[in-house]
């Protein structure tokens, strides 16, 4: 992910989100949503634990069944 990708919509990069998942976790991915702040909670998987943080925000995941089930929480430049 480069600095860059703050900029860019996030539609516009899902995809490299999911490759991204897919790398850590060796897992199909499959992207539930966005998250606001706090803990993530994902229904059938439970929270949340592992995260990833790239430009603009937080990728947030678990694993099941060969699945990892994602989540997007952005956040404000700056934190």
């Amino acid at each position: 992910m480069r600095y860059d990708d703050y900029f860019r919509p996030f539609s516009f990069w899902i995809a490299d989100l999911e490759q991204e998942v897919a790398r850590h976790t060796r897992a199909l991915p499959r992207f539930c949503g966005v998250t606001a702040q706090g803990w993530p909670y994902c229904p059938g998987v439970g929270r949340l634990a592992a995260f990833l943080r790239v430009p603009g925000g937080l990728v947030w995941w678990g694993e099941r069944k060969g699945r990892a089930y994602w989540m997007w929480q952005p956040l404000k430049p700056g934190e």
